[in-house]
């Protein structure tokens, strides 16, 4: 009795499965021959939407609504936001829901580095993004926002969120973003201590540590004048000394 009861569950597991396979088939091939077959005169065109809207009616009586709403990758973005933007009700025919303009909205927002949105037939829509990476805090005229390492501007509000990532002044700063890092990324001791880095001129830095010196560095090979400057400091102890900054801009002097 219990092995008759299991066989015929199985049985009518497999019978809806083949009406669902079956729905999806018809569903498809009629939105396509609708969207495809009737572009070119106006009067086939409005027999076409008319057929098209028809068509979409009926695939969602099949079952092809919009029921859940799947996002991959979203960290800064609050849930609110995402659902504003894309959209996606509770109850929609699926084929009536673009994904493609869904994308285009996302992708409006900084914060998005990819956007990827698909239907997942029979009524889920699946959203996968890459978000940028805050990398520092840019001050322009008095004012600070967060970028990400390609100067890309991501937001200016709630900046206290951000107080660990470093400042950086100057107009072009925040494209010199990636320089920056890769400058002190062998001197970790500078690093640990950089409070704010300010881009004279469009040429060089200034390295505004925490304790309130400030290192001047020059234009041309910064990252040796640096690492020269850490080597001596490690021995002299020049930044726990009573001074306001180091000028290492003349080559072979500080």
């Amino acid at each position: 009795m219990s092995y008759s009861s299991t066989t015929q569950r199985q049985t009518l597991r497999r019978r809806q499965s083949g009406q669902l396979n079956k729905s999806i088939l018809i569903a498809l091939s009629l939105i396509a021959l609708v969207s495809v077959g009737f572009i070119k005169a106006d009067s086939l065109k409005i027999l076409g939407e008319h057929l098209t809207e028809q068509t979409i009616a009926w695939s969602a009586k099949q079952g092809f609504t919009i029921q859940r709403l799947d996002v991959a990758g979203r960290k800064q973005v609050s849930a609110q936001e995402m659902l504003k933007t894309l959209q996606a009700q509770s109850g929609t025919p699926i084929f009536s829901y673009c994904p493609q303009k869904a994308a285009a909205r996302l992708s409006e927002n900084p914060w998005f580095k990819t956007v990827f949105v698909e239907r997942r037939l029979p009524d889920t829509v699946f959203v996968r993004v890459e978000e940028r990476i805050p990398a520092a805090r840019w001050q322009v005229r008095g004012k600070l926002a967060v970028i990400d390492v390609e100067g890309i501007v991501l937001t200016t509000e709630n900046l206290g969120l951000y107080n660990d990532l470093p400042i950086i002044i100057g107009q072009e700063a925040r494209h010199k973003v990636i320089d920056l890092f890769n400058l002190l990324q062998g001197e970790p001791s500078i690093s640990k201590q950089l409070a704010a880095a300010t881009w004279i001129g469009n040429r060089r830095w200034n390295l505004n540590l925490k304790n309130g010196i400030v290192i001047k560095l020059p234009s041309q090979d910064a990252t040796r004048a640096l690492s020269a400057f850490v080597a001596m400091d490690k021995q002299d102890k020049i930044l726990e000394r009573d001074i306001v900054s180091v000028d290492l801009r003349l080559d072979g002097q500080v």
